[in-house]
């Protein structure tokens, strides 16, 4: 953390480190490639971002919960009941 006044930043190096998951979807990919290699901004701006890649996490995780459904199993799908 960097303080500058009444400012504080918060420095990260390979912040998309942190967030790496191992089934990922599309949208997921394209925003870790978003992530700069440092991250230097306010702790505001750093949460915005861990909320956003948490949702985006949850969304992929359940993009791949359910491959029964891909495989022809749609009966054994617990997303169907």
């Amino acid at each position: 953390m960097i303080a500058k006044g009444d400012a504080c930043y918060i420095v990260d190096i390979n912040l998309a480190t942190k967030f790496e998951i191992a089934r990922l979807t599309t949208d997921y990919v394209m925003l870790l490639r978003l992530l700069l290699a440092v991250f230097v901004d306010s702790r505001d701006l750093l949460e915005r971002i861990m909320k956003l890649m948490c949702v985006t996490i949850a969304e992929s995780s359940k993009a791949w919960a359910c491959t029964c459904c891909r495989k022809g199993g749609e009966s054994m799908c617990k997303q169907n009941g």
